[in-house]
C-alpha cells in the first residue's frame, strides 16, 4: 500500500521506517493546515485505512481512538515532553501510553 506520513521528525521517521519494513511504500512530508492541494486529494476512507494500518502494526482495534483531523495534532504533540521524561527515567523507549476507559457494563 502507498502511505504518506506527515512529519519529518523522529516519530514520523520511526513510523515510516516500520511501515517500509512491513512492505508498504511510504512518502514522508511536512504538514501545513493551509495546503489546498493536499486537502483536495484526501483519500474519505483515510481514517479507516489508518486504523487498518495500526492493526497491521499490532494495535488492537479497541485501543485505536480517533481524535479528529490534523488540526488536533498540536495537542497530541504535547505528549512528547512526558514521553522524553519517561524514556530518561526508564532508560529505554520500549513503552507506550494506554487509555483506560470506563466499563459501561457496571
Amino acid at each position: 500500500m502507498k502511505i504518506g506520513v506527515l512529519g519529518t521528525g523522529m516519530v514520523g521517521q520511526a513510523i515510516a521506517g516500520r511501515l517500509v519494513e512491513i512492505g508498504h511504500t511510504v512518502m514522508i512530508g511536512s504538514r501545513t493546515s493551509k495546503n489546498e492541494r493536499a486537502a483536495a486529494w484526501v483519500d474519505p476512507d483515510a481514517k479507516s485505512v489508518a486504523a487498518r494500518i495500526l492493526g497491521d502494526l499490532g494495535w488492537k482495534q479497541e485501543n485505536i481512538i480517533d481524535l479528529g483531523d490534523i488540526t488536533t495534532a498540536r495537542g497530541t504533540e504535547m505528549l512528547l515532553p512526558i514521553w522524553l521524561r519517561l524514556a530518561g527515567a526508564l532508560g529505554h523507549t520500549k513503552f507506550n501510553f494506554h487509555i483506560v476507559r470506563e466499563d459501561k457494563n457496571k
